[in-house]
């Protein structure tokens, strides 16, 4: 009997080294764009658009009108982050007690770590009435814009858009009323919360914040980083304007006053004392000011 010979396996064809790796490292260029394009959509701005409303979120007991004497402030957050790099929302709030109203830019959205806005973290630490008004959104939603913090009564409110054309993302202005006579919805202060470009749009942006402020009715304040100094010509124009007052005009001639780009501008007010204070929870200081209602109009 003979023995079977077992058929000998058929070789193992292998291309050459190379032409794995290179399989390998067009497979992983094709990843890093796939999630490159994600993250690009992902992040995808588009304008807010306007909006308009009544009342505050979480509002906290208040009194039915605006008092005699209050404290406003503008302050540029910078996201959260301080000078030191690290994001510290309990920092930020600490640099804002004690303040009646607070005009906020440079306010994050939702994200990761909290699903609240950083306008709403903020009223919840400080006990105060919060507006978030983002100036983009993404596919995430409402990404970045301004903010109101108020323990004074806001009957209502209105988020009002900048045109676009040569900007660095987009931006707006929010307008609030606040009553001053109880019953009397003629009798009210008017707050302009904004923060400008810093390209060419910031002149029209600029321009179109300042006409405002003055067709409404005094009393009235516009505040915020309006990236522009002292040297501007509109603002300049703005200050001799009847009845009109740099409320940091009076810090001069400090070096931090005289480069400052965060304003507050009043008509209609007395400004009883005002600060820019030097705050380690942001690149900007904190603007702050005193202010008395000329009428003295108040049930505080």
């Amino acid at each position: 009997m003979s023995a079977t010979l077992a058929e000998p396996s058929p070789a193992i064809t292998r291309g050459p080294p190379f032409a794995n790796r290179s399989y390998l490292f067009r497979l992983a260029i094709t990843a890093a764009v796939l999630a490159g394009l994600g993250y690009w959509v992902a992040n995808w701005e588009w304008p807010a658009g306007p909006a308009a409303g009544t009342g505050l979120h979480n509002i906290p007991p208040v009194a039915e009108v605006l008092p005699s004497r209050f404290r406003v402030a503008t302050f540029n957050i910078h996201g959260g982050f301080g000078m030191d790099g690290k994001l510290d929302l309990q920092r930020t709030a600490e640099s804002l007690r004690d303040f009646d109203f607070v005009g906020l830019n440079e306010v994050r959205g939702a994200g990761w770590q909290d699903p609240r806005n950083q306008a709403e973290q903020l009223g919840t630490i400080l006990g105060l009435g919060w507006l978030f008004a983002p100036t983009e959104t993404t596919w995430s939603g409402p990404h970045f814009g301004q903010g109101v913090l108020s323990r004074l009564p806001i009957s209502s409110w209105r988020r009002v858009p900048f045109a676009r054309a040569d900007g660095n993302g987009y931006r707006n202005y929010v307008e609030c009323q606040i009553p001053i006579e109880s019953g009397n919805s003629n009798t009210k202060l008017t707050i302009l919360v904004t923060h400008l470009d810093r390209k060419t749009d910031r002149q029209d942006q600029l321009r179109e914040v300042i006409r405002r402020f003055l067709e409404v009715s005094p009393p009235a304040i516009l505040m915020g980083d309006l990236n522009s100094k002292r040297t501007e010509p509109q603002l300049i124009a703005l200050a001799s304007e009847p009845e009109v007052n740099d409320c940091f005009s009076r810090l001069f001639p400090s070096d931090l006053a005289r480069k400052r780009i965060d304003w507050v501008f009043i008509r209609g007010l007395k400004c009883l004392q005002s600060d820019l204070n030097i705050s380690t929870a942001s690149d900007h200081p904190v603007g702050w000011v005193e202010l008395e209602l000329s009428d003295h109009q108040s049930i505080r």
